[in-house]
């Protein structure tokens, strides 16, 4: 993989004879100085982690999501299965972490994704008075 490529990649892996196919989610970022990571602190968008109550859920159970949040705010969190959106839903932002909960349904199997795009505010400042203007700009006349 050449840089700037980084970030969550799912690996795939089937038999052709036996149809059989298994997949695992793996994190990808360069070391050093090219290394995502070291720009986490820059005033760039960075990737929001988030976690699951467990690792495997069954339908009928409930799935917790926490994400860390400032409380101002809010996130659109969309359940996915690769091919549409199963569920969405607008979620107001607590202060340090929010916690979002939906059912397990069955069309969320074999396998269902969480999507979570944060909302903030930007940071807003008073715009600077303007000084009145004491001189005449040379395009007009008096």
């Amino acid at each position: 993989m050449d840089r700037p490529l980084w970030g969550r990649f799912i690996v795939r892996v089937s038999d052709p004879v036996s149809g059989h196919a298994s997949a695992a989610q793996l994190y990808v970022d360069w070391p050093g100085y090219g290394g995502r990571s070291r720009r986490e602190g820059s005033k760039d968008a960075a990737m929001l982690r988030f976690n699951s109550d467990k690792e495997k859920y069954a339908v009928g159970d409930e799935c917790a999501i926490t994400f860390p949040s400032s409380g101002k705010g809010r996130a659109l969190v969309s359940i996915e299965n690769g091919s549409r959106i199963l569920s969405a839903q607008w979620v107001d932002l607590k202060e340090n972490e929010t916690d979002v909960r939906f059912p397990i349904t069955a069309e969320m199997a074999l396998n269902a994704f969480a999507h979570i795009t944060l909302v903030q505010p930007h940071a807003l400042t008073a715009p600077t008075p303007r000084a009145p203007q004491t001189t005449c700009p040379s395009a007009c006349t008096a």
